[in-house]
């Protein structure tokens, strides 16, 4: 991942707008909204934003952000569009937990390369 990239995420995590984000980091407000669409920075972005709402030490939110930075850089087999069916008639509830599954099972096919 970019510095710039880890940078969004942490700005981000803070609790700063997606605007504030892009003109703190140097980057336009479109590739933070792309980034922030991402499955992968996703899921980062919200574990980190739980560090810090437990109020982890700073040791703890260093090592984080190194750990981020080096599993959003590594490729992914399939970083394409996810495809989810959703039943017509279901509920907002349902729409979400399948494409939360969705996500989710897409993300370890690319953890394990297929």
């Amino acid at each position: 991942m970019s510095s710039k990239k880890l940078d969004v995420l942490l700005s981000l995590a803070g609790g700063k707008s997606q605007r504030a984000t892009a003109a703190e980091v140097g980057v336009s407000r479109g590739t933070v909204s792309r980034w922030a669409r991402e499955p992968r920075f996703v899921e980062e972005l919200a574990g980190m934003r739980r560090l810090l709402a437990e109020g982890a030490p700073a040791e703890v939110l260093l090592s984080a952000a190194d750990a981020i930075g080096g599993r959003l850089s590594a490729p992914m087999a399939s970083d394409g569009p996810v495809v989810v069916s959703v039943p017509a008639g279901a509920s907002a509830r349902q729409r979400r937990r399948l494409m939360a599954r969705g996500v989710a099972e897409a993300l370890e096919r690319g953890e394990r390369g297929e």
